[in-house]
């Protein structure tokens, strides 16, 4: 059913995959992100998903987008 209901595009499905090196710390060996994909630090983003609650969840989102895009 997953399969189903999920929809990624070939770009960002490519993305996400050039992405991995930086939250994997593997080799420099990686190619790099697609011009259009923002690194942004794991610490971070854990961080906020700690923080993360059912109050809380649209300003932890709005923080992580405003990392991603500024």
């Amino acid at each position: 059913m997953t399969a189903h209901y999920t929809h990624v595009s070939e770009a960002t499905a490519r993305d996400v995959v050039l992405a991995l090196p930086a939250f994997t710390a593997s080799s420099s060996k990686a190619l790099p992100p697609a011009k259009s994909t923002k690194m942004i630090e794991a610490a971070p983003v854990k961080a906020l998903g700690e923080k993360l609650n059912g109050k809380n969840w649209k300003k932890i989102r709005a923080d992580i987008i405003a990392m991603a895009t500024g």
